[in-house]
């Protein structure tokens, strides 16, 4: 199942097609024959990936504007991509409502058949991430905006400034870190009751409010070397002061428009390594 990573290189950073740990033969059969059908695209895929790194460097190196106050004008290509893909996101965003609500289902305990429907819905959202992803890449490249700076404005826009929940998504955690790569589908502990829910909720906050953090830190951290360790970091969420924030006050509309509460896990999900 090598093929089922969409691999960013350097970073082990991709999108792939994990089986559920349950009726784990069905899963890999299912994704064997999509990964098959769909190799050309998760090839360039791949290809963008590599294309935004060696044009604008890793996540993490990305150096952030004077004082780290985001300029207008990188808030307005920020939307514009969001808004550009606005109608992958919602064939996206009606996948995951179809998935998250067979994963309801789950909650109190699960059944074989259940566990069925689990993964059809799984398997139908493939495609509709892996076109997200794709057309997302277009964007960075013809935007001129790499990941670094992108997730720089979402966690400083979305969460610092509008309040959204980093906890938002499915009913379940489907969304999975490790050194090979990222995969979609449960783990074997992440399929028990307890994962679902307000409980999923409320661990995905966790994960993902920590790596954030980090995240920003770190990048505010390149600022500082950058500027002969000027202190850039602020009191407010996520070390960003209202300062840094200051540009976001003429885009409020635009940008709560642009939020995806179902997509917010795998949009934010690049952010550690």
């Amino acid at each position: 199942m090598n093929n089922s990573k969409l691999e960013k290189s350097g970073k082990g950073c991709g999108i792939g097609c994990g089986s559920l740990s349950l009726i784990a033969v069905l899963v890999i059969v299912g994704s064997y024959f999509f990964i098959d059908s769909r190799l050309n695209a998760i090839t360039e895929i791949e290809n963008d990936f590599v294309k935004i790194k060696d044009k604008f460097g890793e996540v993490e190196d990305f150096i952030p504007y004077q004082n780290g106050i985001i300029p207008t004008e990188r808030i307005e290509k920020f939307i514009t991509i969001r808004e550009s893909i606005s109608e992958e996101r919602l064939e996206l965003e009606n996948s995951l409502t179809d998935l998250s609500a067979e994963l309801k289902t789950l909650e109190d305990g699960e059944s074989f058949f259940e566990m069925l429907f689990v993964v059809k819905e799984l398997i139908n959202t493939i495609p509709d991430i892996v076109e997200y992803v794709a057309v997302r890449n277009e964007k960075f490249l013809e935007m001129q905006m790499g990941l670094g700076e992108y997730y720089y404005i979402y966690v400083a826009g979305f969460y610092a400034w509008l309040n959204k929940d980093p906890g938002s998504g499915t009913e379940a955690i489907i969304v999975h870190k490790n050194r090979e790569g990222i995969s979609i589908g449960l783990t074997d502990e992440e399929k028990q009751p307890k994962y679902y829910g307000d409980a999923a909720i409320e661990l995905r906050r966790e994960r993902i409010t920590e790596e954030a953090n980090i995240f920003i830190k770190q990048i505010l951290g390149n600022l500082d070397s950058a500027e002969d360790s000027i202190k850039t970091s602020g009191s407010g969420s996520f070390s960003l002061s209202t300062e840094h924030l200051s540009n976001f006050k003429d885009y409020r509309d635009r940008l709560e428009k642009s939020f995806s509460p179902l997509i917010n896990p795998l949009e934010v999900v690049f952010i550690s390594r």
